[in-house]
Protein backbone atom coordinates (compact mmCIF):
# COMPACT_ATOMS: atom_id res chain seq x y z
CA UNK A 1 0.00 0.00 0.00
CA UNK A 2 1.36 3.19 -0.76
CA UNK A 3 1.76 5.77 2.07
CA UNK A 4 1.03 8.99 0.12
CA UNK A 5 -2.06 8.49 -1.81
CA UNK A 6 -3.55 5.77 0.65
CA UNK A 7 -4.72 3.57 -1.60
CA UNK A 8 -3.66 -0.36 -2.49
CA UNK A 9 -0.75 -1.41 -4.50
CA UNK A 10 -2.55 -3.41 -7.13
CA UNK A 11 0.39 -5.38 -8.18
CA UNK A 12 1.64 -6.41 -4.79
CA UNK A 13 -2.01 -6.94 -3.08
CA UNK A 14 -2.94 -10.65 -3.57
CA UNK A 15 -6.57 -9.80 -3.60
CA UNK A 16 -6.39 -7.17 -6.50
CA UNK A 17 -3.80 -9.60 -8.60
CA UNK A 18 -6.44 -12.69 -8.16
CA UNK A 19 -9.62 -10.12 -8.82
CA UNK A 20 -7.46 -8.57 -12.05
CA UNK A 21 -6.87 -12.59 -13.39
CA UNK A 22 -10.57 -13.56 -12.82
CA UNK A 23 -11.75 -10.35 -14.77
CA UNK A 24 -9.03 -10.71 -17.43
CA UNK A 25 -10.01 -14.48 -17.53
CA UNK A 26 -14.08 -13.77 -17.40
CA UNK A 27 -13.15 -11.10 -20.55
CA UNK A 28 -11.40 -13.96 -22.71
CA UNK A 29 -14.35 -16.33 -21.59
CA UNK A 30 -17.01 -13.93 -22.80
CA UNK A 31 -14.90 -12.68 -26.13
CA UNK A 32 -14.82 -16.67 -27.21
CA UNK A 33 -18.35 -17.34 -25.88
CA UNK A 34 -20.03 -13.82 -27.65
CA UNK A 35 -17.76 -15.08 -30.79
CA UNK A 36 -19.32 -18.57 -31.05
CA UNK A 37 -22.73 -16.80 -30.75
CA UNK A 38 -21.82 -14.25 -33.23
CA UNK A 39 -20.59 -17.42 -36.11
CA UNK A 40 -23.73 -19.19 -35.23
CA UNK A 41 -25.63 -16.51 -36.38
CA UNK A 42 -23.74 -16.11 -39.34
CA UNK A 43 -24.11 -19.56 -40.70
CA UNK A 44 -27.69 -19.37 -39.69
CA UNK A 45 -28.70 -16.42 -41.94
CA UNK A 46 -26.39 -18.21 -44.81
CA UNK A 47 -28.00 -21.68 -44.21
CA UNK A 48 -31.43 -19.68 -44.02
CA UNK A 49 -30.54 -17.94 -47.38
CA UNK A 50 -28.68 -20.42 -49.36
CA UNK A 51 -28.85 -24.08 -48.12
CA UNK A 52 -30.01 -25.70 -44.94
CA UNK A 53 -28.30 -28.59 -44.50
CA UNK A 54 -28.29 -31.22 -41.52
CA UNK A 55 -24.26 -30.23 -40.98
CA UNK A 56 -25.11 -26.55 -40.76
CA UNK A 57 -28.21 -27.16 -38.25
CA UNK A 58 -25.54 -29.40 -36.20
CA UNK A 59 -22.18 -26.78 -36.61
CA UNK A 60 -24.74 -23.62 -35.24
CA UNK A 61 -26.16 -26.34 -32.46
CA UNK A 62 -22.86 -27.41 -31.75
CA UNK A 63 -21.66 -23.13 -31.06
CA UNK A 64 -24.25 -22.30 -29.32
CA UNK A 65 -23.26 -24.90 -26.81
CA UNK A 66 -19.80 -24.69 -26.94
CA UNK A 67 -20.13 -20.86 -26.45
CA UNK A 68 -22.20 -21.24 -23.55
CA UNK A 69 -20.13 -23.07 -21.62
CA UNK A 70 -17.59 -20.79 -20.94
CA UNK A 71 -20.09 -17.67 -21.65
CA UNK A 72 -22.46 -18.91 -18.46
CA UNK A 73 -19.91 -18.72 -15.48
CA UNK A 74 -17.75 -15.55 -17.16
CA UNK A 75 -20.78 -13.86 -17.01
CA UNK A 76 -21.43 -14.79 -13.54
CA UNK A 77 -17.48 -13.71 -12.26
CA UNK A 78 -17.64 -10.73 -14.00
CA UNK A 79 -20.91 -9.37 -12.28
CA UNK A 80 -19.05 -10.77 -8.99
CA UNK A 81 -15.14 -8.63 -10.17
CA UNK A 82 -17.27 -5.43 -10.67
CA UNK A 83 -19.54 -6.07 -7.33
CA UNK A 84 -16.39 -6.91 -5.13
CA UNK A 85 -14.31 -3.99 -6.56
CA UNK A 86 -17.62 -1.44 -6.17
CA UNK A 87 -17.46 -2.58 -2.49
CA UNK A 88 -13.91 -2.90 -1.28
CA UNK A 89 -13.87 -0.85 2.10
CA UNK A 90 -10.24 -0.35 1.31
CA UNK A 91 -10.61 1.13 -2.20
CA UNK A 92 -13.50 3.15 -0.75
CA UNK A 93 -11.77 4.49 1.58
CA UNK A 94 -8.92 5.53 -0.44
CA UNK A 95 -11.37 7.23 -2.57
CA UNK A 96 -12.66 8.74 -0.24
CA UNK A 97 -9.50 10.17 0.92
CA UNK A 98 -8.40 11.23 -1.88
CA UNK A 99 -11.44 13.47 -2.39
CA UNK A 100 -10.67 15.81 0.38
Amino acid sequence: MTAAAGRPDPSTDPVLVRRAAADRAAKAAKRFGYGCYAVAIVLFLYAYFVDFTSGVAIAIGVLFLVGSIPLIPAIIVGYGVRKATREDPVLQRAATEGDR
